[in-house]
């Protein structure tokens, strides 16, 4: 009995899909939980973001620097990565001039928005520029899927 081209494909077709179930299996989640403290020369990084590259391709993912140093990545790319750190949106020299002002006699909508420029200044840690480019920093660490603790401490 001579079997039908239409059988031989349904063969291949359940081949392929079951190949790829095997590997998708052994894929593991694409992305990882990363928390941690962020410091500069010992003192804590008391405001900025925190991005993690992916050197792969991956998407990257940013959070904010809390103001107890603390950092949490929900979906940190698995893998190898370059970690940039970035203090210049709380630079007071950088915000100088930068403040919405509402015309005369009117509210300023964004007055109860965000810290104070005096709240700013006390947050604000220099960090050199370079940590913040991927191509230059120095920083690299490898997520896992799943949670993990690293904590990023700067010389």
């Amino acid at each position: 009995m001579a079997s039908s081209p239409s059988r031989g494909l349904g063969k291949w077709v359940a081949f392929l899909v079951l190949l790829a179930l095997l590997g998708m299996i052994g894929c593991g989640p694409s992305t990882g939980t990363v928390s941690g403290q962020v410091k500069y020369r010992d003192k804590l990084v008391r405001g900025g973001t925190v991005t993690f590259n992916s050197t792969t391709g991956k998407a990257p993912d940013t959070c904010q620097i809390s103001e107890t140093g603390m950092y949490r990545l929900e979906n940190a790319p698995v893998g190898p990565v370059k970690i940039c750190i970035d203090t210049s949106q709380y630079n007071p020299k950088l915000s100088k001039g930068r403040a919405y002002s509402a015309p005369a006699g009117q509210n300023n909508p964004n007055a109860s928005k965000g810290p104070s420029p005096e709240e700013m200044a006390k947050r604000f840690t220099y960090i050199p520029e370079d940590f913040n480019d991927p191509n230059k920093t120095p920083l690299e660490y490898t997520v896992k899927g799943g949670f993990q603790e690293h904590n990023i401490d700067i010389k």
